[in-house]
C-alpha cells in the first residue's frame, strides 16, 4: 500500500473534502472571506454581499451544518464566527491572493 494510500492519508483526504464541498459555491466563499476579517451578522453580510438575503441566508445555513461556522444569537440578531482553525489555512490564503482595492476605500 503506498503512502497515499494509508489509513491515515484516507481520514486526512476526506477532512479535507468534507471542508471543501460546502465551499463550492460562490457565494459561501465570498462569505467566508467576509468573516475571515471579523465576526459579522447576518443583516452585515446582506448587506456586504449585496443583498441576496434568501441566498445568504441559506449558504450560512449551509456552513453551519458543515461545522464551519459556530452561529449565535446576540438579541434579535445572529453572529456567525467562523469556529477557529477549521478555514483558517483558507482564510490565509484568500488574503494572499484577493484583488487589491483601490486606495481610498
Amino acid at each position: 500500500m503506498s503512502a497515499m494510500h494509508s489509513p491515515s492519508h484516507q481520514q486526512h483526504f476526506a477532512e479535507v473534502a468534507v471542508l471543501f464541498g460546502p465551499l463550492s459555491s460562490m457565494v459561501r466563499v465570498a462569505i467566508a472571506q467576509a468573516l475571515c476579517d471579523s465576526e459579522r451578522y447576518d443583516g452585515e453580510l446582506f448587506v456586504l454581499l449585496g443583498g441576496w438575503q434568501a441566498k445568504v441566508s441559506h449558504d450560512l445555513g449551509t456552513l453551519n451544518r458543515a461545522g464551519l461556522l459556530a452561529r449565535r444569537r446576540v438579541g434579535a440578531k445572529l453572529d456567525d464566527p467562523l469556529i477557529p482553525g477549521r478555514i483558517d489555512f483558507l482564510c490565509q490564503t484568500m488574503k494572499h491572493r484577493a484583488p487589491q482595492r483601490p486606495s481610498g476605500d
